[in-house]
């Protein structure tokens, strides 16, 4: 139940389950009601492979270079901001929830990467599994140190609708191709029914630079989600240079477009 506390050998059943119950009272009212002045964003996959991890940081970074930015990895089953960025696997995000939820002391518990703070995923992802309310309050934490907080959470599937709506706004990752948009399309009415409650962008990443191809790719995308923004992210070799190297994409097409995004966002936050 994510409640952590001592009580006594002795102690009765109703004792017991009284303490519980306050506990997990008091860590959910936590959770949902603290002061939170940054704007938090999610960066989800359609699927896996199509790009999210790299649609996070490109975002993320280009956020650092207006505002105070926080990109955080809760990917729950391949955590890769660290391998991304070439950043220590410590401290990341267990580290984070010890100094929030349980009051433990550590140093550091965001890594620097010039103006962007990284909070990396767990550094083995399997073995444990974080209550989502000690997630949620992680999430809040950032979110009141940082004006914008991105999230990588990897894979659609690994997510159910409730946890997504913790996110003032959610980017929407497939590719720029008949599977990926088919993959999207057919999620439709999920992301439809989530657009009611939290802002959507979709993103298109890898498209190809035919004008043909992304015709028809945005035609069928609109007619499925024409309510809801799309941004088109085109295919640059400098995206595998850049992950081979353990650095942002800070030029070429793929960073023009995905800082067009952070610029409105950025607009948005100090407006």
């Amino acid at each position: 139940c994510g409640v952590g506390d001592v009580i006594e050998a002795d102690a009765t059943g109703d004792e017991f389950l009284a303490q519980s119950t306050a506990m997990a009272q008091a860590s959910v009212s936590a959770a949902i009601t603290p002061s939170r002045p940054g704007r938090t964003i999610g960066v989800i996959g359609v699927s896996a492979g199509v790009g999210a991890t790299e649609v996070a940081v490109g975002l993320a970074w280009g956020l650092s270079r207006a505002v105070e930015a926080v990109l955080v990895d809760l990917d729950p089953v391949a955590p890769s901001v660290a391998q991304r960025l070439d950043v220590p696997l410590h401290p990341n995000l267990l580290t984070l929830i010890d100094t929030v939820v349980n009051g433990y002391s550590h140093e550091q518990v965001e890594i620097a990467l010039d103006r962007l703070r990284v909070v990396p995923g767990l550094a083995q992802p399997g073995q444990q599994t974080l209550p989502p309310h000690e997630i949620e309050m992680a999430l809040e934490t950032l979110a009141s140190r940082n004006r914008v907080v991105v999230a990588d959470l990897g894979e659609a599937s690994s997510w159910g609708d409730g946890p997504l709506g913790w996110f003032d706004s959610l980017v929407l990752v497939a590719t720029g191709d008949p599977v990926g948009v088919t993959r999207l399309v057919r999620q439709a009415q999920r992301w439809s029914s989530l657009a009611e409650s939290v802002s959507l962008v979709v993103v298109v990443n890898r498209c190809p630079r035919r004008r043909f191809h992304r015709g028809e790719l945005t035609d069928e995308i609109e007619g499925a989600l024409g309510h809801l923004p799309l941004t088109v992210v085109p295919h640059d070799d400098r995206v595998m240079v850049g992950s081979w190297d353990g650095v942002p994409v800070t030029r070429g097409r793929f960073a023009a477009a995905v800082g067009r995004m952070a610029g409105l966002v950025a607009s948005a936050v100090t407006a």
